[in-house]
């Protein structure tokens, strides 16, 4: 079953079952018999899910539950940070590679390459086997966690008010992005258009055929604000730990990334402008509705790729 909240249902009952087969999902993954070499990398992607979902049910749990629950998921993604974390950089340089021949198969290039392929070996199988343990026992104490939620209020509204307040929050923090033209500040709006993604993914089966090109929007600029993000990433790291390369090829270099964080930016602005449209009452008015009034939904209307769709309408790289 796709990570999806289920009209019908008991809130409760609903959270648990969606929360808990993400975990066991997660679990298969760092498995011993699991071989996917992107299983890190898709357990991460579930302690988002599984922390979207409970941001969206916060005000109707404990707050000792929801910070020892959230802590959890934290710890879990951050053990099996290491490896993903250099590999996002290898992607970002081949990305540039792609967008600039000239610059991006440069001497500065060359070096970043040797040194991150050296910096994934060496934080691996040692640093990934330890990390992977620590996260499975986690993993095993956040699914008995999510198995035992109770929800103290058992109504959508409670919901709806998360996304709305949530909603407001990736607005203003849109507009603050553009005021402020820092990196931090897009990277703060990226991780407010991700939660606002994954709580509607949550409530799409309400109504998947209304939600869907709203849900794929958000899919579509969470990617765009994470490519921005891995720029910054590895400009940085270039800044730091690039000896004996020409200062006008690392000058060069960290110019190639400036163009492509002005052109994402620029893109993304306009998709920002487009998801942010509805005021946060509406929204929340409208999924209001959706939801109460949700007929049953055939099981091949509700799956569909865990995270949603993307439109296929946005070049996320050249």
């Amino acid at each position: 079953m796709a990570f999806r909240l289920v009209p019908g249902l008991d809130i409760s009952q609903s959270v648990r079952q969606a929360g808990t087969e993400q975990i066991d999902r997660a679990l298969a993954k760092l498995s011993g018999k699991a071989k996917k070499s992107n299983a890190i990398h898709e357990t991460r992607k579930s302690m988002k899910r599984l922390r979207a979902l409970l941001h969206l049910v916060r005000p109707a749990m404990r707050k000792a539950d929801f910070r020892r629950d959230e802590a959890r998921l934290k710890h879990i993604a951050r053990s099996l940070a290491g490896a993903r974390d250099t590999q996002a950089m290898l992607e970002t340089v081949a990305k540039l590679d792609a967008y600039d021949e000239r610059v991006g198969r440069g001497p500065v290039a060359v070096k970043l390459r040797a040194q991150l392929e050296a910096k994934h070996d060496t934080t691996g199988e040692d640093r990934k086997g330890s990390g992977v343990s620590l996260a499975r026992r986690l993993l095993k104490e956040a699914r008995a966690a999510f198995d035992d939620i109770v929800l103290e209020k058992d109504d959508f509204k409670i919901l709806a008010s998360t996304i709305e307040r949530d909603y407001r929050k990736a607005r203003r923090a849109f507009h603050r992005a553009y005021e402020l033209q820092e990196d931090e500040a897009f990277h703060d709006w990226r991780k407010y258009v991700q939660r606002h993604w994954r709580q509607l993914l949550l409530v799409a089966p309400s109504w998947p055929k209304a939600l869907r090109p709203h849900i794929a929007l958000a899919r579509d600029l969470s990617e765009v604000l994470g490519e921005d993000h891995d720029l910054f990433v590895l400009a940085n790291f270039v800044r730091t730990n690039l000896d004996g390369v020409a200062n006008k090829d690392v000058e060069a270099y960290l110019d190639l990334c400036r163009r492509r964080q002005n052109e994402l930016r620029s893109l993304a602005r306009g998709m920002g402008a487009r998801l942010f449209a509805e005021k946060p009452s509406s929204l929340a008015a409208r999924l209001t509705t959706y939801w109460i009034t949700a007929p049953s939904v055939d099981e091949a209307e509700t799956e569909e790729e865990e995270d949603g769709a993307p439109s296929n309408v946005i070049p996320l790289s050249h």
